[in-house]
């Protein structure tokens, strides 16, 4: 039986959801502006007048992307689904029960295997100019670019247990979580119900996760991370292995950037952050393993219990 927001038009369901997210957005900088003085000692206002982040300043970031990131994707993505969801079965978010533990193990593995060709992908779309009339878009991009590398270069400059900490949550977990609960979780199972191919849902949800991270110089790796994930989803029927790969991604991702310096992430003429060839080869051959051993495990599980 359906819920009423399942009986909604997916238009509908789509703009209650942004509407949402908004509404809670704004609840949390609201929140912000009485929580970071109590907590940090720092108005929010402090955030954005540096043209480098201080060590001071580290707890009022980790707390407002903390914040945020619960505010415009966990919880307005919780209450959707419980309207959405309430009293269904198949609920990704739920759904453990059938998902081999194999498969989450190699989950790691496929998301390591795609990064060289997504590092290789951001070189080439940091490299595509946008035409002279628009050349301050353009140059608005980059700086916004740049404010996020080092705002994630403070974040990994801070040392001890306390900051490895705030990172992994503020960096790794909260964004996988959120994201994944939004666009897996919501956005991709609306659009299945909507358009005739879950092909083609799976494509639309990975260029809208792309599009709503407003950073257009990493556009293609990003959708291609979003179409991994969804085809992860969709095939697995549950959330939990695409925020596990989500993670992965954003873990190896932010300790690569570390390691080969944010300098050359932010140069668009520079070929440093594009793999070899024999790197993308070899990840893709990995992530062709991964993927095989995933299905043949989950088939075996299938098998074991009489579904096929």
């Amino acid at each position: 039986m359906n819920t009423p927001l399942r009986e909604q038009h997916p238009v509908v369901q789509l703009f209650l959801l942004m509407g949402l997210c908004l509404g809670l957005a704004l609840l949390g900088t609201a929140s912000l502006y009485y929580l970071a003085p109590a907590v940090t000692g720092f108005s929010l206002d402090a955030i954005g007048l540096q043209s480098s982040i201080p060590k001071a300043l580290l707890p009022l970031y980790w707390l407002s992307q903390g914040i945020m990131q619960l505010f415009i994707f966990v919880v307005p993505a919780l209450i959707f689904l419980y309207y959405y969801d309430f009293n269904q079965d198949g609920n990704p978010l739920t759904k453990l029960r059938g998902v081999p533990l194999a498969v989450y193990g190699f989950t790691p593995l496929l998301a390591a295997g795609l990064l060289p060709l997504a590092y290789s992908l951001h070189a080439w779309n940091q490299s595509l100019h946008l035409p002279p009339a628009l050349a301050e878009w353009e140059d608005a991009w980059r700086a916004s670019e740049q404010q996020t590398e080092q705002i994630i270069q403070a974040f990994l400059s801070a040392s001890g247990a306390q900051a490895l900490m705030l990172n992994v949550v503020v960096l790794v977990l909260l964004p996988a979580l959120g994201e994944e609960l939004i666009f897996r979780g919501i956005v991709q199972r609306i659009f299945m119900r909507w358009v005739a191919s879950p092909h083609a849902a799976i494509w639309i949800c990975g260029a809208l996760f792309s599009a709503i991270h407003m950073q257009w110089l990493g556009f293609f790796p990003r959708w291609l991370l979003g179409v991994e994930l969804g085809y992860l989803a969709w095939f697995t029927g549950s959330l939990w292995p695409a925020v596990l790969s989500h993670a992965t991604h954003n873990a190896l991702s932010i300790g690569m950037a570390q390691a080969t310096g944010f300098s050359e992430q932010s140069n668009a003429d520079s070929d440093a952050m594009g793999m070899p060839g024999v790197w993308v080869v070899g990840g893709l051959a990995l992530a062709a393993a991964a993927g095989y051993l995933m299905i043949k495990s989950k088939q075996r599980v299938c098998v074991n219990n009489f579904i096929i």
